[in-house]
Formats: structure tokens, C-alpha cells, sequence
């Protein structure tokens, strides 16, 4: 789960750059295919931790009680 912490900040980081370098003037650092690809599979890696998450705090039903 870590990993995927750190490559999740990581790619909201390179998204923040690109954006603010495109934002504020000074060229561009990423296509907008990049950007949409790096974003895309942010909003994978989110899904698949909020998946793991939900499985993690889910009750075990074979669990006496």
C-alpha cells in the first residue's frame, strides 16, 4: 500500500508542475495526452487503495460472534 501512496504523490506532483508551468506562462512541460495519462492512471491508483481499504475494514464473516 505504500508504494502505491508514493507513486500516487508522485504523480500528483508532476500533475501540480505541469499545470502550474502551463498556468502561469511558461510553456509547456507535458501534451495534453501526457497529462490526461498521468491523471488517468492517478484516478486508478485511487481507485484500487479506496478498494483495498473497503476490504481491509470490512467485517470477517467467518469470525465467531
Amino acid at each position: 500500500m505504500e508504494d502505491k501512496i508514493k507513486e500516487m504523490r508522485s504523480l500528483v506532483n508532476q500533475l501540480n508542475q505541469a499545470s502550474d508551468v502551463y498556468y502561469n506562462g511558461k510553456g509547456e512541460i507535458l501534451t495534453d495526452y501526457e497529462w490526461d495519462a498521468l491523471f488517468d492512471q492517478l484516478k486508478k491508483l485511487e481507485e484500487e487503495k479506496k478498494a483495498a481499504e473497503d476490504a481491509a475494514n470490512e467485517p470477517d464473516d467467518k469470525l465467531p460472534g
